[in-house]
């Protein structure tokens, strides 16, 4: 072979080796390092994926209501590929849909493999489209099951629950809140298709059901939501409110929020907008940072995220911060000379133009007399101030589970001299929300414990099984319940004798508290006017917030259209939990019985059935005769009332001094007598007034004293 030829021989070789070699290199790299990506290339042009919503879980109330369901819609989508009829297609979705052409028809012509159409579409209209596809034996159309979420009580609890986004994914509210919960996890559905999105025939289609989210049960009862809504409307309404108003019902036991309503309210149903007639009208023609500012405002929960100033609602935790810290006690009296200088800064009195006088601390929280509690405040002390504030919670969130809850807002220690402390002993120049008000206030109703608020007390799954119990949680003992009882004693007063009288309901007995608090500085000044209330107040089961801001009426006093709207919200209240008038028993009228001539087992036993209790004077045996009792027969004494009975003629009587129950409330009065052994007959309402025997004077134990009440306004 000549050389020449050897050489090029040798050059071709070197030259297939080499493309070999590249060729190996390539398939390498297209195996190994390329490989996973073009594998998932080629899957996703051979198959189509279909994404199926979960349902989200249901919400309820803990009444059993249905506050947030997800109802079964459908979604609409088109493979491009597949259409033939193109136009006509978007022609008939358009007129189904309620779309235009144009849109329609931009999707349908698209080069993406698969496009959503609409979704949340009810199943009437789909089968009308399913009719359709059937008769024109249109390709490419492709309708799942999805889910809409539904409100069936539209506006109520609007700002408690929120609402979910055009993806079902929770926005605001508890459904945001919750949204790893109630949102389950989505279903697929896969077919294997060509290269043009054909579905390949004889080829199977895989599907993975979705699974729904699990449901939540609140503390709210939506009975007592319904009462507080409603009074709550028609308070702004009537009241002019500029900025709306709030009103939170708590169960001071638990923490349980039984109600948190907020006005100006929405529909969640409707959740962007517009909120009412006015805004319909102009809704076309506001651009859209006027629609998100609204929406903003109109979504914000000011009852856990908007601060204020409480005003004399918060003299409630000064008293109590008084008496448990040992700064003052029950003995202690404050004069009002219609001002009072702290610090070089001079406060008035509300009457200032007929000042108090010498005060009993009872009558300091009746008569709300800013000086009494600023003369409390500075023997206080700010230190001890603020350990109270702070040990009540105020000074930061109370852990609530809704979205955007504000901390109270409070000068630090450092800054805080006489003049600080006592504006801040009446409630003004510091700011707290309205959910850590009433949770302040639900401590003192609770014997001095402080709740953490719950807002979802249950986790069900679809089947109603109970998953999780979210349980009370006690954040700490703040006061004494001696101090607790003192100062609900003197809430009571408030209402029968004080400034809260517009909150007194005929056969409870209802504590409060009053409130107007100044907000801002100035020509920009305005006002919340508020009221707290429990009830009843020896023994609470709701503690009631209702806070009404900038009202442009004829008042804004708090006591006088705050304290009504809590009145109405505690009245049905008591009714719905069926807690009847002076359910304790001890307003309610019995006549007493003739007993004399019983034997004492006899005596004991009519008496017992009486609804009343025997204490026996003398000797004791099956066989004795009951000799005397007081009170005599026929007269009318409270239930539960001790009758004294005598075994010997002639015995000598027990005397004891007659108390003094002037001012006193019903119960205050009634268990002064009963502490000394004597009965008493009630006529009227109210503060004890007159009474007979009058106090000093020697009575037999066990006779009967009559208490005249009655209401007294006070200015």
């Amino acid at each position: 072979m000549k050389i020449g030829n050897r050489k090029r021989i040798i050059f071709l070789f070197v030259l297939i080796v080499i493309a070999f070699m590249f060729l190996i290199g390539r398939l390498a790299w297209v195996q190994v390092v390329d490989g996973m990506r073009l594998q998932e290339m080629a899957y996703e042009q051979q198959t189509r994926d279909r994404t199926i919503n979960s349902s989200r879980g249901t919400i309820y109330s803990s009444d059993g209501k249905v506050l947030a369901i997800s109802a079964a819609m459908e979604t609409i989508s088109v493979t491009p590929t597949q259409v033939e009829n193109q136009a006509e297609l978007s022609q008939k979705l358009a007129d189904l849909l309620g779309l235009t052409y144009d849109e329609v028809y931009e999707k349908v012509t698209s080069d993406s493999a698969l496009v959503t159409i609409a979704k949340n579409i009810d199943k009437e209209t789909t089968d009308l489209l399913r009719e359709w596809i059937t008769e024109t034996k249109t390709k490419g159309v492709k309708i799942d099951e999805s889910t809409k979420r539904y409100y069936p009580n539209n506006n109520l609890l609007s700002h408690v629950l929120g609402f979910v986004g055009t993806d079902n994914q929770g926005l605001y509210g508890i459904e945001k809140t919750y949204e790893d919960i109630l949102t389950g996890i989505p279903g697929r559905v896969i077919s294997e298709t060509d290269g043009k999105g054909n579905d390949i025939p004889f080829s199977s289609e895989e599907y993975f059901a979705p699974q729904n989210g699990r449901d939540l049960v609140l503390t709210i009862d939506s009975s007592i939501q319904y009462f507080a809504e409603k009074y709550l409307k028609q308070a702004v309404i009537d009241n002019a409110c500029a900025k709306g108003g709030v009103a939170i019902v708590m169960q001071p036991r638990t923490g349980d929020v039984l109600a948190m309503a907020v006005n100006p309210d929405f529909d969640p149903n409707n959740a962007f907008g517009p909120y009412n007639k006015e805004q319909e009208e102009k809704w076309d023609t506001m651009d859209s940072s006027e629609k998100k500012k609204l929406r903003e405002k109109t979504w914000r929960n000011m009852a856990i995220s908007d601060t204020y100033e409480p005003g004399s609602t918060f003299k409630v935790i000064t008293l109590s911060t008084a008496l448990d810290s040992g700064a003052i006690n029950l003995d202690s009296k404050f004069t009002c000379t219609g001002s009072y200088t702290a610090g070089g800064a001079t406060m008035k009195c509300w009457r200032y133009y007929r000042p108090h006088g010498l005060q009993t601390l009872r009558e300091c929280l009746g008569n709300s007399c800013n000086p009494a509690f600023i003369q409390i405040g500075l023997k206080i002390g700010k230190e001890t101030f603020y350990k109270y504030i702070d040990a009540f919670g105020l000074t930061e969130k109370t852990g609530i589970d809704l979205p955007g809850e504000a901390s109270g807002i409070f000068h630090t220690i450092q800054n805080v001299k006489d003049a600080e402390l006592a504006t801040a002993a009446f409630g003004q120049r510091f700011q707290i929300t309205p959910i850590g008000l009433i949770t302040a206030i639900s401590a003192v109703a609770n014997d001095g414990k402080l709740m953490e608020p719950r807002i979802v007390k249950e986790i069900r799954d679809s089947e109603g099984n109970v998953l999780s119990r979210n349980e009370p949680n006690a954040v700490r003992q703040v006061i004494s319940k001696q101090t607790a009882e003192t100062v609900r004693s003197m809430m009571e007063y408030v209402v029968s004798k004080g400034t809260g009288g517009n909150a007194y309901i005929e056969g409870y007995n209802i504590g409060g508290k009053t409130g107007t608090g100044e907000q801002g500085i100035g020509a920009s000044t305005w006002y919340v006017a508020s009221f707290v209330g429990i009830a009843p107040a020896n023994n609470p089961e709701v503690a009631v917030l209702v806070a009404l801001f900038d009202p442009k009426g004829a008042s804004h006093g708090g006591g006088a259209i705050a304290a009504p709207v809590v009145r109405n919200i505690i009245e049905d209240t008591m009714r719905y939990l069926q807690i009847q008038p002076n359910s304790s028993g001890e307003n309610k009228g019995v006549i007493v019985p003739e007993v004399r001539g019983l034997t004492i087992d006899e005596a004991k036993t009519k008496l017992r059935e009486a609804g009343l209790k025997a204490n026996v004077n003398g000797k004791q045996s099956a066989e004795i005769i009951i000799q005397d009792q007081i009170p005599k027969p026929n007269v009318e004494v409270l239930e539960n009332s001790t009758i004294i009975l005598y075994t010997e003629a002639g015995a000598d009587k027990v005397m004891v001094s007659v108390p003094n129950v002037y001012g006193k409330t019903i119960s205050e009065a009634t268990n002064l007598l009963k502490n000394v052994g004597l009965n008493v007959n009630i006529t009227g309402l109210g503060t004890a007034y007159s009474q007979s025997p009058k106090a000093g004077a020697s009575a037999e134990r066990g006779s009967i004293v009559n208490v005249e009440f009655k209401i007294t306004e006070v200015d």
